[in-house]
């Protein structure tokens, strides 16, 4: 299956195996991959294939990892039943691997404090940014130091309750939250009861 322009990787389907060979690795992406696989085998597995062989440092780098069962559901419309299985596995993803494995892996290439920097850089550069005033305030915005480089904010807490999730934006702890989950003058702002969306790459 060869990779179309939105693609990283042309894909090789065997009956049993997927080998996925990269065709653009200048963001490690074929080592973030094997690391993360690596990782769900250990902690959680069943969520994703199982590692099979990798060969990272060819050109190109190949991953070679277990075919799962299943189709693809791309333009359609998802069922109760999908939904929910994508959140039972999500719930499952953030239950299974320790605090300690999530802390120590290594950052997504795109996590909010490299995003800042990224656009900053972009934004140095005088980009042409056409004649859309909504994107014209944006780059002023963020071009003339918003938010503030040196602001540090504390993440919120996601609490949970029978009735759903909702956000702590105030320093407390879910323990102190009201058992309605509705919401108060706190700082409470209540969310879907769907699983919390904390990646774990």
């Amino acid at each position: 299956m060869a990779a179309d322009r939105f693609s990283t990787h042309d894909l090789k389907l065997g009956d049993d195996t997927v080998t996925k060979r990269y065709t653009s690795w200048g963001r490690g992406e074929p080592h973030r991959e094997w690391a993360v696989l690596t990782l769900l085998a250990e902690h959680a597995p069943g969520i994703a294939p199982q590692p099979v062989q990798a060969d990272l440092d060819a050109n190109p780098p190949s991953i070679i990892m277990t075919r799962l069962p299943g189709g693809v559901l791309r333009g359609t419309v998802a069922t109760g039943e999908q939904v929910g299985a994508v959140a039972a596995t999500l719930n499952r993803l953030h239950r299974e691997i320790p605090p300690h494995v999530v802390a120590a892996a290594e950052p997504a290439a795109w996590h909010p404090a490299a995003a800042v920097d990224k656009v900053r850089a972009w934004a140095d550069k005088h980009p042409d940014l056409g004649d859309d005033p909504a994107v014209r305030r944006a780059f002023q915005r963020v071009a003339s130091g918003w938010p503030p480089r040196s602001r540090t904010r504390s993440p919120s807490t996601r609490c949970r309750r029978s009735s759903g999730w909702w956000t702590e934006t105030t320093p407390t702890t879910c323990g102190t939250a009201t058992a309605s989950g509705s919401g108060s003058s706190t700082g409470r702002t209540p969310v879907a009861a769907t699983a919390p969306s904390r990646s774990a790459r």
